[in-house]
């Protein structure tokens, strides 16, 4: 095939290396940078030999070009604290002008199959931002919750129902820009509770119904969606209902009422939302609320009014929490 000096060769050889390196690599200046070993020899069979093995790897590189230019997105993995790879997620290649960034916050078990989870998020220059949390039970994070826009910075909560008591999760705060702009928080754990870790008084009942205010979600400028759960444990005829408002000083005083009725509505410092007028069992609820405001802080509560082991009327109810209407 060859019939040139050995100097024409090693000129042949070096000039043929040199166009097909330009030729694979130019388009791919922005991407990793390949070495490869090359030695020259004094045989036509060797020339030969390595001119073949740059031409296997000039195709790996144009199909690794060609899965590049056909995808906007890097995937990458994350470790657990196990040490474990779990999970995968994609950045986009652009530069954005937002500097997003979010944190996974607590777990707070409630019940043996519900739990609220929290976050935080500083959108810097984005106007808003869609946050959610991935979640599973090896770790892999196969599963997400529903999301919920942010306007501002600050903490957000989510709760995740209907999960298996008794058992370990693993989850993660995502957040997301308009132009796609993604980020997450590390990877946490928790373990729901088991149905037989209640404390319960033979005697009598156990101590209260457990209920636990949740998040609020897709708020815009007048409505706002209200979640919680209220488990009533072995006590019944539970009047179950969600307080909201402005003041934040009426919400927190709902709780030294006896009866759903003794709460007083009073304009836009505090209404409330009947969820069931008979509760016997665990339940997770949600209610939309119209009329709000726009472009300001609503606190809420979800509460339970029933009668205690000495047949007093009382009331249990969860957290305080807030939510801002779109401006």
């Amino acid at each position: 095939m060859f019939s040139y000096s050995n100097s024409l060769k090693k000129s042949f050889a070096g000039l043929f290396i040199s166009a097909l390196f330009v030729v694979a690599l130019a388009p791919l200046a922005s991407a990793q940078t390949y070495y490869y070993p090359v030695s020259y020899n004094q045989n036509n069979a060797d020339i030969q030999s390595l001119v073949d093995q740059i031409n296997t790897l000039l195709a790996q590189l144009q199909k690794m070009q060609s899965v590049e230019t056909s995808s906007n997105y890097h995937r990458y993995y994350s470790n657990n604290t196990d040490g474990n790879m779990h999970g995968t997620h994609y950045n986009r290649y652009y530069t954005s002008n937002n500097d997003l960034s979010v944190t996974t916050g607590t777990a707070e078990v409630d019940s043996s199959d519900s739990v609220i989870l929290s976050g935080n998020v500083t959108l810097d220059n984005a106007s808003y931002a869609k946050v959610w949390f991935e979640y599973g039970t090896n770790g892999n994070l196969d599963e997400e919750t529903g999301s919920e826009r942010v306007t501002r910075d600050g903490s957000f909560t989510i709760t995740l129902s209907n999960i298996n008591n008794n058992q370990q999760y693993y989850f993660r705060a995502v957040a997301e820009t308009t132009d796609g702009v993604r980020e997450y928080g590390t990877i946490k754990s928790f373990k729901t509770n088991s149905s037989y870790n209640r404390h319960y008084n033979y005697n009598s009942h156990s101590s209260t119904p457990d209920v636990s205010t949740g998040s609020a979600n897709n708020i815009n400028r007048y409505n706002a969606e209200l979640h919680g759960t209220i488990d009533m444990n072995d006590f019944g005829n539970g009047v179950g209902f969600f307080v909201y408002g402005e003041n934040e000083r009426s919400i927190n005083a709902v709780e030294n009422e006896d009866t759903y009725n003794n709460v007083s509505e009073n304009g836009n410092s505090i209404q409330k939302v009947l969820l069931s007028s008979s509760l016997d069992s665990s339940r997770s609820f949600s209610a939309t609320v119209s009329g709000l405001n726009r472009d300001s802080e609503h606190f809420f509560r979800i509460c339970v009014a029933y009668k205690n082991d000495n047949n007093s009327k009382t009331l249990e109810c969860g957290s305080v929490r807030s939510f801002t209407t779109d401006n």
